[in-house]
Formats: C-alpha cells, structure tokens, sequence
C-alpha cells in the first residue's frame, strides 16, 4: 500500500512539472551558469530581472544587463565620465586621433595656449606666438616647446635659443626665459598641468582658465 501512495506522490509531481513548463514555454541551458535557464524568446533572463529588482530607482541596472551579455567575451575598457562627456583635456582619450592643423586652423588669438590633450598628469597644449612674450620662469615645471611652424626664439638671461620648425627645446624649470616671434609661430606645449603661461608673473597675459579645443 506505501509503496502505490508514494508512485501516486511521484506521478503528482511529474503532473506538476509537467504543466509549470508546459506553461512557462521550453527553457534553454546556459551551459556557462546552469542558473541562467530561461524561456526560449525571452528578453530578459532570471538574472536580469534580479537586477531589475535592486536597481536604483526601481530600474533595470545596467549592470547586471552588461554582465549577462557579455558572457564569454572579453572585458571592455571603461572610459572616465569626463572622457565621453568631454571634460578639459581629454579631447583624444577614446583613442581617436588629433588634426593639429584643424585645431589650429580654430582660433586666432596669440599667446593664449588651448588644450588639446592630456595624459599623466599632463596638458598637450597649441597656442600661436607673435611679438614678444614677458621674462618670467616655473619654479617646478619643465617646459616643452615645439615648433610647428615658422621659427621661434627662446631669450634666456645667458643665452638665445633658436627654435626652427619641427624641433623643440625644454625649458628647464627655474630657469628665466622670454619667447620671442618675430612672425607668427605655431608651437605644441607639453607641460604639467600646473604650469601658467606666465609662471611667476601675474600681468594681463596670464591665461588662468584655459580653454579646451
């Protein structure tokens, strides 16, 4: 008599299995996590609507969606909010590259650098020169110069430095300078991101904000 009881126990819940996926349609395997089983056509796995369930403001948290599709596939590279929103200095770090001629072909005003990229703590800079800049010196800043066009000279209090297009020369920190350009010059600066165009000297060439191009 147990023994047909529990045959009657067994085929219940063979009956009830039966009509729970007969009525939640076939199911797939995800042979990665077996727990992701969910029905064929479905948009959403159990996983995701668990997301749904904690994400913030009652949302679907686009994290969990990220996770499951990117099952099996290589991580992406996250890219800093400032990046994609286009925060100063990060004109080229989503690996795009940078025209300096149409950068340059942008503005117009001499002696006011413009960024263009940044990079360890870094800001690649372009400004214009024309006439002559005022003697001043970074006290902890090295200073980059490198000419794109024409022929820039760099005044320092023992000697004149000839800067011609396409090379450059590092002003060492501490040291005096003054750039001069007779004819407009195009330079590319590299420098930290602390250094002011006038360093020690505060007058009405000095750019406090700079301006990202």
């Amino acid at each position: 008599m147990a023994r047909y009881e529990m045959c009657g126990v067994v085929a219940v819940k063979a009956i009830a299995r039966f009509v729970t996926v007969a009525w939640a349609g076939p199911r797939r395997y995800n042979p990665v996590d077996p727990c992701l089983r969910e029905p064929l056509g479905s948009g959403l796995s159990c996983c995701v609507r668990r997301s749904a369930r904690v994400g913030l403001g009652g949302g679907i948290d686009p994290g969990g969606v990220s996770r499951l599709r990117n099952v099996g596939r290589r991580p992406r590279r996250l890219v800093p909010e400032a990046s994609w929103r286009g925060g100063a200095g990060v004109t080229n770090m989503l690996g795009g590259t940078v025209n300096l001629a149409g950068k340059l072909s942008g503005f117009q005003e001499y002696w006011s650098p413009k960024i263009v990229g940044e990079l360890n703590e870094q800001y690649v800079k372009l400004a214009k020169l024309k006439g002559e800049f005022v003697w001043h010196r970074h006290d902890t800043e090295d200073e980059l110069f490198l000419v794109l066009r024409g022929r820039l000279l760099i005044k320092q209090r023992d000697r004149d430095v000839v800067v011609n297009e396409g090379e450059f020369y590092i002003v060492p920190r501490g040291v005096e300078h003054k750039p001069v350009a007779d004819d407009e010059v195009h330079v590319l600066l590299f420098e930290p991101q602390s250094t002011l165009n006038t360093g020690n000297v505060r007058n009405e060439r000095t750019v406090e904000n700079l301006e990202t191009i």
